[in-house]
């Protein structure tokens, strides 16, 4: 476990003592988009608005944007292995680009997101990941859906490898709905956030879960965790998951809570994806974040009493009476 990579994380942990302050987790997968971000941050700063991104995670969803798939699930193990290659290769490329262009606090940590197939069992999760770091990675993501993947997190932490978590929705392995809209449904994604706390995860991720979980979990409280959220309402002290190629391109369907900041159909992919139009789309995407403009709220499903127990809980305090995730 790489010690400095702990202690950066903590201390960005640390700045989110405002509810004003917001944790900065970007998506990309390029040179070309790490340069344009870079470029973003430094618009802001020539406004006298002084943030850095806590991390830059190259994701799966790389098939579904720049190579065009309808989803990041890979049908053959022969697709999974080139992948997975793919991946290395994209993660010594952005991790090139930001140690020649942040410096100091201002460098963020990389996350290589575990592409399908690539955590099928203990053996080949470890091997897989061990390789991702041999890239430039100094976390692994994993998306967690069945106390299988559970066991893979904890094995993996058990090595001293560093592992951001991923709960709710998971592309890979789970149906796309809002989870968390029952009290039954918060009660077992607080449990599962604990558990995957205990097993030693240094972060996580909330994908589509009721903006009340965002809120409850992002609070700084004894042994909680960073969270960035995606598609999950705002939340004080949290932090977003933004994807800089969903500041570009509208997605392929009729979508109300992406970023407003997207113009363009796929269909001109690569013209319009300069390095000027990039950073153009996400310094007003960033904009919008730090100043609370985005991300909109999802529909609450949740009852008024529900709502108020919830707000009672500390979802990081240990509570027997749960049941564990099956």
């Amino acid at each position: 476990m790489d010690s400095t990579v702990v202690a950066q994380i903590q201390k960005q942990y640390e700045k989110r003592s405002s509810e004003s302050l917001i944790g900065l987790k970007i998506n990309l997968y390029t040179h070309y988009e790490v340069e344009a971000v870079s470029d973003a941050f430094r618009l802001l700063r020539e406004d006298d608005i002084y943030y850095s991104p806590d991390c830059f995670m190259i994701g799966d969803s790389f098939l579904t944007t720049h190579l065009g798939y309808g989803s990041t699930k890979l049908s053959t193990p022969t697709e999974q292995s080139f992948f997975f290659k793919v991946m290395c290769e994209l993660v010594y490329e952005v991790k090139s680009s930001v140690e020649h262009l942040f410096v100091g606090e201002a460098k963020p940590f990389i996350v290589a997101d575990m592409p399908d197939g690539s955590t099928c069992d203990n053996l080949t999760a470890t091997k897989n990941a061990e390789q991702l770091i041999k890239f430039g990675a100094d976390v692994i993501k994993i998306e967690v859906a069945s106390s299988k993947a559970l066991s893979i997190v904890e094995n993996l932490c058990r090595q001293g490898i560093l592992v951001m978590a991923h709960i709710g929705y998971t592309p890979q392995t789970s149906e796309n709905r809002l989870y968390g809209s029952s009290l039954e449904e918060v009660l077992d994604i607080f449990n599962l956030a604990r558990q995957l706390r205990d097993c030693g995860i240094s972060s996580l991720v909330i994908e589509r879960v009721a903006e009340i979980v965002n809120q409850s979990l992002c609070v700084n409280r004894e042994n909680s965790l960073p969270v960035y959220s995606i598609f999950s309402g705002k939340s004080p002290f949290g932090g977003q998951s933004l994807n800089v190629w969903d500041s570009v391109f509208l997605p392929p369907f009729q979508a109300r809570f992406f970023p407003p900041t997207a113009k363009y159909g796929i269909e001109k992919y690569p013209e319009m994806y300069s390095r000027q139009i990039i950073t153009q789309h996400f310094t007003e995407l960033l904009r919008l974040t730090i100043l609370g403009d985005y991300p909109l709220s999802p529909p609450q499903k949740l009852s008024f009493e529900d709502i108020e127990k919830i707000r009672s809980i500390n979802p990081w305090k240990n509570d027997s009476c749960v049941q564990k995730i099956t």
